[in-house]
């Protein structure tokens, strides 16, 4: 039992810890705001999906150890569901005039998460 406590000790102190703690307050904020701003609900989901979900995930299977500071863990998690998040907003509004209903949404938060592998595949040059 002891060494399960040592390792859930060990991993709160951890950069994963802190990108995954910041990537859910930001998938809070951005839920809330689409839910209360967006004309469909479905952004508000996919929106806390992408931040909450897809950010730590990516962070765990590309970035893991890049940072020593907890610091630049939290800013890299801030950054990246901004950018999650605005690049799904856009993807929307830029599918929006292709196709009706809950079209839009789908093919851009499907765009947004392969865009984000892609990109962390491409700046921790693991391009193969």
């Amino acid at each position: 039992m002891s060494s399960l406590v040592a390792r859930f000790r060990a991993w709160l102190g951890s950069t994963e810890f802190a990108v995954t703690a910041t990537a859910v307050v930001a998938a809070l904020v951005a839920g809330f705001a689409l839910f209360e701003r967006a004309p469909d609900a479905n952004d508000g989901y996919f929106a806390v999906f992408l931040a909450g979900i897809a950010v730590p995930s990516i962070y765990r299977e590309q970035w893991d150890g890049a940072f020593d500071s907890r610091a630049l863990a939290v800013l890299w998690s801030a950054v990246a569901c901004a950018l999650a998040v605005g690049a799904y907003l856009v993807l929307v509004a830029v599918f929006d005039g292709v196709a009706g209903g809950s079209v839009p949404s789908v093919l851009a938060f499907v765009v947004t998460w392969v865009l984000g592998l892609f990109v962390a595949r491409v700046a921790t040059g693991r391009t193969a």
